[in-house]
């Protein structure tokens, strides 16, 4: 499996926008913030996968958005 197309975040006006040029994500409020999470799983060995994810954070709740599934939780998570 190829490794994803990492996501670009970027800010307009109160918007935070984070792309893979396949998907978007957006953040409507400038209070929150919008992040990545990246990862190796199985590091060392020849099954090895880069995982990246971007993550909305407000008011304690974060949403995680991998390019096609969705978690929204309270909880701090690593790929």
């Amino acid at each position: 499996m190829p490794d994803p197309t990492p996501f670009e975040i970027t800010r307009q006006d109160k918007l935070q926008i984070a792309t893979n040029g396949k998907t978007t994500f957006t953040l409507m409020d400038e209070a929150g913030r919008v992040f990545r999470r990246r990862a190796v799983r199985g590091a060392g060995t020849e099954s090895a996968k880069r995982i990246e994810w971007v993550v909305a954070e407000l008011n304690g709740v974060k949403v995680y958005f991998d390019g096609e599934n969705v978690v929204v939780t309270t909880q701090d998570m690593t790929p």
